[in-house]
């Protein structure tokens, strides 16, 4: 054998020597990948069944899955052997990611680890366990249905749906504002303590819903319920605010002598109506069911000329309104948002027991009119809302008359939120006729905030996060480079 075919020969085992020792690495070091990726899905399947959310932080701005304050200080003076049930009646899912519930569930969880055993929170399928309903709900009272959550305390049940827990644009469609703690603490509050008052709305006059406003009065221990109009019309004994909202057509005569009959008996309520799609209606009979307050609601829209008051460039007629000075305490704004205004003024009657005075005021520029087509006149302030009572009269009533309803439309809360002006106002009003010691405002949060918030970084999650990144994942490596060093030298 000559010396070159040796040397070939040499170096064909060489070069495979070579491939099966770098075919080896390769395999080796995509094993070592694999091996790495299962322990970490190992240890991270294994901390979530050991300690669930014990080692979860939410430190957005806003708290998306994080009871407030409010919240915590309603569940601390709970008494020790409370017990409220909170039940989702559909089965957990494995992955909410992408859901509604994603903001619901883990809120809920928090709601049962701060409360230290107080609130008690499972997931019963109907389809599994159709018992759970009745056992919850023994009358069919709540109307309890599958795939939404049940709150239960001491024999007494509230249905809520996680629709209930956002307000959406009106248009849209789209989620506007985070209430799923507001729902759920105001459910609680109220199964906990009862409602205290009861308010009414009248219906079947072309307004619009409710819902909303329904939700601000639960807030602060309202129960509302419908009161149609209708030949027979009355008011219930059980009625502590009349509530007229949006309504797009008159009342009818004997509505307005039972309303004037309630008002002057003591009664309280609040009058909303606007100028959109009702311009030709003068509110006659409404007027005159509150005359009895001397105030009256013109047939005039408002013009805001003052640039500085105009929003939108006074598109749709919207501009901004003073709070006058004795309101200013109830707002957390000196001005509101408002469109398609009527004029609200005192009425022509000469009683020395009336007292009433302006919520809202124009700019000093501001005018009135019929429509757009004609010119508008009477500069200066303009009210836009007005408050009236009996001065020095046992069990006066109390009567809060807007030209607007960009205060207490579902249009406007949706839109808005119900951490806006606008809502605070009508809000800490309807807090000021009924004050009650039991009520908890819960504030609602912004979509998708994902702000840190520094003053929400604690020591437990400093130490968690300095664990896992200085000495768990830096371990994790050396040990993978030690095994594949050593690998690497034997070969």
């Amino acid at each position: 054998m000559s010396t070159n075919q040796k040397s070939s020969d040499k170096g064909k085992n060489t070069n495979k020597s070579v491939d099966k020792r770098n075919i080896s690495l390769k395999w080796f070091s995509i094993g070592s990948v694999v091996i790495l990726i299962a322990i970490v899905l190992f240890v991270n399947i294994l901390f979530d069944a050991a300690l669930g959310d014990k080692f979860v932080f939410d430190m957005s701005s806003t708290g998306q899955h994080t009871i407030s304050q409010p919240t915590r200080d309603f569940i601390d003076s709970l008494p020790a052997d409370a017990n409220i049930r909170v039940v989702g009646l559909f089965e957990k899912p494995d992955t909410i990611a992408g859901s509604v519930l994603e903001y619901v569930i883990p809120l809920l969880d928090d709601y049962a680890e701060k409360s230290q055993g107080k609130i008690v929170v499972d997931y019963v399928d109907p389809a599994v366990n159709p018992a759970i309903i009745s056992e919850l709900d023994p009358e069919g009272i709540a109307g309890l249905e599958a795939n939404t959550f049940a709150v239960y305390y001491n024999g007494r049940v509230q249905s809520v749906s996680a629709y209930d827990c956002f307000a959406f644009d009106q248009y849209a469609g789209y989620p506007t504002a985070n209430l799923v703690e507001a729902t759920f603490t105001n459910a609680m509050v109220t199964l906990v303590n009862g409602f205290s008052h009861k308010a009414y709305f009248v219906s079947g006059l072309q307004e619009g819903p409710h819902t909303q406003l329904t939700k601000v009065l639960s807030s602060v221990g309202i129960e509302s319920a419908e009161l149609p109009a209708s030949s027979s019309f009355a008011v219930p004994s059980d009625c502590d605010l009349l509530i007229i909202n949006g309504i797009n057509i008159d009342i009818t005569e004997g509505m307005a002598s039972a309303i004037s009959e309630y008002l002057n008996n003591g009664g309280d309520a609040i009058v909303a109506v606007n100028y959109f799609n009702n311009s030709t209606e003068q509110f006659v009979n409404l007027n005159n069911a509150i005359s009895v307050m001397g105030v009256a609601i013109d047939p005039y829209m408002l013009l805001e000329n003052d640039p500085s008051m105009l929003l939108n460039n006074g598109l749709y007629n919207q501009s901004l309104l003073n709070v006058s000075e004795p309101f200013q305490s109830l707002a957390t704004s000196a001005t509101v948002r408002a469109s398609y205004c009527r004029v609200v003024r005192p009425a022509d009657v000469n009683v020395s027991y009336i007292k009433s005075s302006p919520v809202l005021f124009s700019s000093e520029y501001a005018t009135t009119g019929i429509d757009t087509t004609t010119s508008f006149t009477n500069q200066g302030y303009h009210y836009v809302g007005m408050y009236s009572t009996f001065d020095g009269v046992t069990n006066a009533p109390h009567l809060y008359v807007f030209g607007t309803t960009d205060l207490t439309s579902d249009d406007y809360i949706s839109n808005f939120g119900y951490n806006d002006a606008n809502v605070v106002l009508i809000r800490n009003i309807i807090r000021s006729m009924f004050p009650s010691e039991i009520s908890v405002i819960v504030p609602s949060k912004p979509m998708n905030d994902v702000s840190l918030d520094a003053t929400k970084v604690t020591v437990k999650s400093v130490n968690v996060m300095t664990a896992f990144l200085l000495v768990v994942i830096p371990l994790a490596l050396v040990v993978v480079g030690v095994v594949v060093y050593g690998k690497r030298k034997n070969l």
